[in-house]
């Protein structure tokens, strides 16, 4: 016994779209989400280097040095590990009464805490002094 397939009339399949679009917006709505939470998991991060030229030495400079172990240097008087409260004071102290505030540059090394620099930071802010600048070292050129 032989089957016979009865042919249809010769129209094109349709090809039904929105079953294709839901899966599409699923699709895109889970690489949105997934995006935005691995951006910040594979965040690497290199401190400090940077291309640039040097400040204006028209304007008074507080040098604020950080070593890797959170030891403060002010203008090149060794303070040791200071909170952010007592080393204002020493910044207040060495800044004096000038016009305009001077400026301070902080050199911190590439191993030292973020606490410690947000900290020098924090008593920059509590003395008063507003213009902020951060040295780094520019690999291409010999110091």
């Amino acid at each position: 016994m032989a089957l016979r397939f009865k042919r249809s009339d010769d129209t094109p399949p349709e090809i039904v779209l929105v079953p294709f679009i839901d899966i599409l917006l699923v699709v895109l709505i889970f690489m949105a989400t997934s995006a935005t939470f691995s951006r910040y998991a594979e965040l690497q991060v290199q401190l400090p280097q940077a291309q640039g030229q040097a400040s204006d030495e028209s304007v008074k400079t507080l040098w604020v040095q950080i070593n890797a172990q959170g030891q403060v240097v002010l203008n090149r008087e060794s303070l040791g590990r200071l909170s952010a409260a007592d080393l204002s004071k020493h910044l207040k102290s060495t800044a004096g009464r000038t016009e305009p505030p001077p400026m301070v540059v902080i050199g911190a090394d590439a191993r030292t805490p973020h606490q410690a620099v947000i900290s020098v930071m924090e008593a920059a802010r509590m003395a008063g002094l507003t213009k902020i600048t951060f040295m780094s070292n520019n690999p291409g050129r010999k110091p």
